[in-house]
C-alpha cells in the first residue's frame, strides 16, 4: 500500500471506503460531487439524476455503474449499467449465428423466468431501438412482491460489439414509475463500442510511451533541485454535507541523490554521491488519532530509482503508536525490481509484505511491461513535478504502475494540463485504474505540488502545502502535538 492510499484510507486509523480502494469486484466506491457518472472500463457515462447517487464497482473484469435515489430509504428507483458478453453460438449451414439485441433480450428473459419460477410477467417489447446511435432492444418485466406491490424492470440491451452488450436496467414500483428520470438518463448516455475502447486504449498507451521516454537522469535530478530542502503538507478531510474540514495529519517529502541502501536502513537517509546512486523520494506522514485517546499512525515511505530506470527499491513502514505508552505495531511493504540479467532479461517486480509481530508474509512476483510504458514507485510519487520538468504536452495518456489496492500492475490514466500562469496552474488528474475517480494534483509556480484533492466516500481528502513554522503554530493553536 502506498502513501497516497494511506492518506485516503485513514482518518486517524478510521478506515474510509475510497474510490481508489473500492474498485475490486464486490466492493463499491461512492461518486464524487459531480452530476456526471462514468465507468471508463465499461465505456459508459450518463448524467446522474439530481436526486441520485452512484457507485462504481467490478474493476476491469466486471465493470458496473449502480445509481439509486438518495433522498428516500428505501430508494424509489435504481439504475444499473453492466457489460454482458455472449459466447459465439454454433449454427448449421445457412443459419444466422449473429447475436442481435433482440436475441440477447429473448435469452435473458428465458433465464430470468426460469430463475424466478415463472412468476416474471413480460410486458412491452421494443426490438428496433437506437440509443447513442447504437442498435438496441428493450423489454419490460413485472414481478409481484409479497407486500402486494409490483416491481417493474426495464431492460435495455445495447450492442457494443459482435457478442458484447451494455445492459441498462431501470427498476422502480410499477405504480410510481419515474419515467422522466429514466428517460433523462437515456438522453444523456454516452457509450463506447468494443473497437472504440480498444483503439482508445492503444492510443493512450502510445501517448504515455512518448512521454515516459523523456524521463531521463536530467529530469530525475530536476526533482532533487526542487525538493531537496523538504516540503510540508497539511492533511485535511472535508465532509461533503457540512463542508467542515477536519485535521488528518501532516506530511513531509524530500528528494535526494543516494544509494539504494537508504531504503533498507531505518535511520534517516542522507545524500550520497559515491557508488551506484539514484533518486530517492522520502516521505513521512503523521496521521492523527480520531479520538483524544486514540492511536497515532506514522508512515515512512522510501522509493529509490536508478538513473537509467532499470532498478527500483521501495519500502513503506507503517507504525501504530498508543498515546502515553511504549506500545507500537509495525507493518512493512517492500518492492524490489532488480536489474535484468542476460540469463533472465525479463523485468520483475517483487512485492513483500508482513509485520514484525508475525512470521506470516505475502510475496508477489509480477512481470513489468516495457520501461517506456511503466512508472516506478518513485516516479509515481512525483509525477506532476516530472511532467513539468520535461514539459510534457497537454492531454491524457496511459501508463502502467504498481496498484496497491489491486495488488497488481495496472494501467493508470493521467490527464495533464500544463497551465500558463497562477490563474491557470499546471494540473494533473490521476486515476490508478480506468474505473477509479480521479485525484486532482495542482502545481505551484515553482513546479512543486501545491495541493492534492482525493475524493472519498462523503467528501474528499486534501493535501495543502504549508511552511514548517506555520504548521507548527497551527498545531500549537489547536493543541495538537508536533515534533517535526
Amino acid at each position: 500500500m502506498s502513501i497516497l492510499t494511506i492518506l485516503t484510507l485513514c482518518t486517524a486509523l478510521n478506515p474510509l471506503q475510497t474510490p481508489f480502494s473500492a474498485q475490486e469486484a464486490g466492493s463499491e466506491a461512492s461518486e464524487p460531487p459531480s452530476k456526471r457518472v462514468e465507468n471508463r472500463s465499461l465505456g459508459c457515462s450518463f448524467t446522474l439524476p439530481t436526486d441520485g447517487s452512484a457507485v462504481i464497482s467490478g474493476g476491469a473484469t466486471n465493470p458496473q455503474i449502480r445509481a439509486v435515489q438518495a433522498t428516500s430509504n428505501p430508494p424509489a428507483w435504481e439504475i444499473t449499467a453492466q457489460r454482458i458478453e455472449f459466447p459465439t453460438p454454433e449454427g448449421g449451414f445457412g443459419q444466422s449465428t449473429a447475436i442481435t439485441p433482440a436475441r440477447m433480450a429473448s435469452a435473458f428473459i428465458a433465464d430470468a423466468r426460469e430463475s424466478n419460477g415463472g412468476d416474471l410477467e413480460i410486458g412491452e417489447q421494443g426490438e428496433d431501438l437506437r440509443i447513442d446511435e447504437l442498435q438496441a432492444s428493450r423489454v419490460t418485466g413485472y414481478l409481484s412482491h409479497e407486500s402486494g406491490r409490483t416491481a417493474r424492470f426495464d431492460w435495455t440491451f445495447i450492442q457494443t460489439g459482435p457478442n458484447r452488450f451494455l445492459l441498462l436496467q431501470f427498476l422502480a414500483d410499477r405504480n410510481r414509475w419515474p419515467g422522466p428520470t429514466f428517460e433523462s438518463v437515456i438522453e444523456s448516455i454516452d457509450i463506447q463500442t468494443e473497437p472504440e475502447l480498444a483503439i482508445d486504449s492503444m492510443e493512450l498507451v502510445d501517448r504515455g510511451r512518448s512521454i515516459i521516454r523523456e524521463i531521463d537522469e536530467k529530469a530525475l535530478k530536476s526533482v532533487i533541485s526542487r525538493l531537496k530542502e523538504g516540503v510540508y503538507y497539511r492533511l485535511q478531510g472535508v465532509d461533503a454535507e457540512s463542508e467542515k474540514p477536519t485535521e488528518l495529519g501532516c506530511s513531509r517529502i524530500i528528494a535526494m541523490e543516494t544509494t539504494r541502501d537508504a531504503v533498507r536502513d531505518s535511520r534517516a537517509p542522507t545524500p550520497r554521491l559515491e557508488g551506484e546512486t539514484g533518486l530517492l523520494i522520502w516521505m513521512q506522514v503523521r496521521v492523527l488519532p480520531s479520538t483524544p485517546e486514540g492511536p497515532y499512525q506514522d508512515v515512512d515511505l522510501r522509493a529509490w530509482l536508478s538513473w537509467d530506470r532499470e532498478e527500483e527499491w521501495w519500502t513503506m513502514r507503517t507504525t501504530v503508536r498508543i498515546k502515553g505508552t511504549d506500545a507500537s505495531r509495525t507493518n512493512a511493504v517492500t518492492g524490489l525490481r532488480p536489474r535484468p540479467l542476460p540469463k533472465d532479461p525479463r523485468r520483475w517486480l517483487q512485492v513483500i509484505s508482513g509485520g514484525r509481530e508475525s512470521f506470516e508474509r505475502d510475496d508477489l512476483k509480477l512481470q513489468v511491461p516495457d520501461l517506456d510504458t511503466y512508472l516506478s514507485e518513485a516516479e509515481r510519487l512525483v509525477l506532476p513535478e516530472l511532467l513539468a520538468a520535461i514539459q510534457a504536452p497537454r492531454g491524457d495518456f496511459g501508463v502502467y504502475a504498481w496498484n496497491e489496492d489491486r495488488l497488481s500492475i495496472t494501467r493508470r490514466l493521467e490527464d495533464w494540463l500544463p497551465g500558463g500562469d497562477s490563474r491557470q496552474p499546471a494540473t494533473l488528474m490521476s486515476r490508478p485504474a480506468a474505473d477509479a475517480w480521479p485525484a486532482t494534483q495542482i502545481l505551484g509556480d515553482d513546479g512543486v505540488l501545491r495541493e492534492r484533492i482525493t475524493p472519498r466516500a462523503g467528501g474528499e481528502v486534501t493535501w495543502s502545502r504549508i511552511e514548517l513554522e506555520e504548521l507548527r503554530g497551527l498545531y500549537l493553536q489547536k493543541g495538537i502535538p508536533f515534533d517535526g
